[in-house]
């Protein structure tokens, strides 16, 4: 799995949590990405952990599946969404050389 694809994932599973709702629309929004892509990802993630998210098709959003945990561990969920928002306020995008610049001032 591509690193910028691995990072979708682990936000996908902490933007769920405590109930929030998610659309494709907010992968769209934070990483860049088209539609379409958003759509895979989220298949992508649905493929590999089947247990962890729902489709609310009245609603047209994802939420946490009832009594699922999180796939991923918290400190990464925090390191991706520190990252993703420093890169949105920077206006930047997850790729390429500012991913690899705010990553490494999260670290710090």
């Amino acid at each position: 799995m591509k690193l910028a694809t691995k990072v979708r994932m682990v936000w996908i599973d902490g933007s769920v949590l405590n109930g929030r709702p998610l659309r494709r629309g907010h992968l769209c929004e934070a990483f860049g990405i088209s539609v379409p892509q958003a759509s895979l990802d989220l298949g992508e993630f649905r493929r590999r952990w089947p247990d962890r998210l729902v489709y609310d098709a009245a609603a047209k959003v994802y939420r946490a599946a009832p009594g699922s945990s999180p796939v991923f561990d918290a400190d990464l969920r925090i390191t991706v969404f520190k990252t993703v928002h420093l890169l949105a306020r920077k206006g930047g995008s997850f790729s390429g050389r500012a991913a690899g610049e705010a990553a490494a001032e999260v670290a710090r």
